[in-house]
């Protein structure tokens, strides 16, 4: 089982949002600790300002989604929303392995 999520922070523009993740074997205990995960990616920039304004608030984490790789056994792709610039989002696609 893999969860992935974004961390950011809007009181401090200096912490960059970042996609992070964490996961567990079928043969593993249940998952705990203090929920901070690996980091697979963190933006080179934040946004600042609301670029669509046309959809009122800025919208963020439509898009993500972890999947298991059925040709790879224990490893799984994971998409997230990053910040490549200011005023722009994108997404990104990483692989990682348990």
């Amino acid at each position: 089982m893999v969860i992935n999520w974004t961390s950011v922070d809007t009181l401090d523009s200096s912490y960059f949002p970042s996609v992070r993740f964490t996961g567990k074997l079928p043969t593993d205990g249940a998952i705990s600790g203090d929920g901070v995960g690996t980091t697979l990616y963190t933006s080179p920039a934040c946004m600042s300002g609301n670029y669509q304004s046309s959809f009122g608030d800025q919208r963020w984490g439509d898009y993500s989604q972890s999947s298991s790789d059925p040709a790879t056994s224990g490893q799984f792709w994971i998409d997230n929303e990053i910040v490549p610039s200011t005023s722009d989002w994108g997404t990104m696609i990483g692989r990682i392995h348990f």
